[in-house]
């Protein structure tokens, strides 16, 4: 791009409009952007002209052709039809709805140049819950941290697609916003199960169905996500090599009707194949003889899919959410310490950690994480408890010695 040259034209009292030339077209007709402001003199009208001017710099043609585009005409003409390409079904109507709800109707006709990190926090702030019965209307109830923190995730990925993608903009102002915490409000975090209540969770399972007995032992062992357990069919067990093969999921897209079978992984994986003990596949060829048995009474001869835990056996999509009512029901039956059906991943993977033979690079790759440092960030702190104990026992040697 050529130099930017600029200048400033006063309109009234207070009022100057902003000039500036970006190059020039084919045709030699000058590329030109203007803008109008306010100021309360002409040394502070210039100050602005420069501020302005510094934020062409850098960018291309391509780039300058976007300036000035407004937030509702970004999100309409290009984030809508990118992110749902891009997103996972989930993420991208999570992510719509609350750009609708929240951000739409503020910043519909700003440039998104012109949108603060101010202008942002202000709305995620004085956030309250939308009132279903009037969705015009907010309650009275203001939102949760975590819900306020869903916000800035949803319009983040905009303002990241207009910087990093189209070059719209210089600077994320969605990265300087800050949430503040919540005071006196006690963060619920449900802890994975320690190696006694694993035993008392495996121990109960064993009293239960064949389904929910393999259900949760299955969860167990392979640490696989719901929804790529919800998505399992007959044909991914393989008997002779006792491997599981994950290689789809399911997909509540928007917690009611949309309900979808996608391929892959959530990590973009095709798929990933999980060993384990005979103990389990015994209990795999019982369920499915058993399924065998509903198809077979119910007079159902030929299905697109058999899934393992579709409770009808007619071949429709199992829920997620489904297993983490059974799991939830199964806690309460047998007086155990609720957890979501999630934790049982997190619960398998600390169990694995506490293996000295299992490297994190090891269990990494059983989860089916992208990449190395989102096991360590979410695993790592087990990793350091082990440690500790470690430091612990050789210092106890050492003194040992010392005497």
């Amino acid at each position: 791009m050529s130099e930017v040259t600029g200048y400033l034209e006063q309109v009234d009292n207070e009022t100057y409009r902003l000039r500036a030339v970006l190059g020039y077209k084919p045709d030699g007709s000058a590329k030109r952007k203007s803008k109008t402001i306010k100021a309360s003199s002409k040394r502070a009208a210039y100050k602005e002209l420069n501020i302005w001017l510094e934020q062409f710099e850098g960018m291309t043609d391509d780039s300058l052709d976007l300036f000035n585009i407004t937030f509702g005409e970004f999100y309409r003409k290009i984030w809508l039809s990118e992110a749902e390409k891009n997103l996972e079904p989930k993420s991208y109507h999570n992510y719509k709805r609350m750009i609708e709800n929240r951000f739409l109707d503020k910043f519909d006709f700003i440039p998104l140049i012109d949108i603060k990190p101010y202008m942002i926090k202000k709305i995620v702030v004085n956030a309250q819950r939308i009132n279903t019965k009037d969705p015009g209307r907010n309650s009275d109830k203001p939102l949760s941290r975590n819900t306020k923190l869903r916000m800035l995730y949803a319009v983040n990925n905009l303002f990241l697609m207009a910087k990093n993608e189209y070059g719209a903009i210089k600077e994320n102002p969605v990265e300087n916003v800050k949430i503040p915490k919540e005071k006196g409000v006690k963060k619920n975090i449900e802890e994975p199960y320690s190696e006694e209540e694993i035993h008392a969770m495996l121990k109960a399972a064993f009293e239960e169905s064949i389904e929910i007995k393999t259900l949760i032992v299955l969860a167990f062992i392979t640490g696989a996500r719901q929804g790529e357990i919800a998505a399992l069919e007959e044909k991914d067990i393989d008997f002779d090599k006792q491997e599981i093969r994950f290689h789809q999921r399911i997909s509540e897209v928007d917690g009611k009707s949309d309900i979808r079978l996608l391929p892959g992984l959530k990590n973009d994986d095709d798929e990933k194949i999980v060993t384990g003990p005979a103990y389990l596949f015994d209990m795999l060829d019982e369920l499915i003889k058993e399924n065998k048995k509903i198809r077979w009474k119910l007079n159902i001869k030929k299905l697109k899919h058999y899934f393992i835990f579709d409770t009808k056996q007619d071949g429709t999509l199992p829920r997620g959410s489904y297993l983490y009512k059974k799991f939830k029901r199964f806690t309460k039956r047998h007086n155990l310490r609720h957890i979501r059906f999630h934790d049982i991943r997190h619960t398998s993977a600390t169990y694995l950690l506490s293996d000295p033979n299992m490297t994190p690079k090891e269990l990494q790759k059983r989860l089916g994480h992208r990449d190395f440092n989102t096991t360590m960030n979410v695993y790592g702190h087990v990793l350091r408890k082990e440690k500790d104990t470690a430091t612990t026992a050789f210092e106890n040697l050492l003194k040992k010695d010392i005497k």
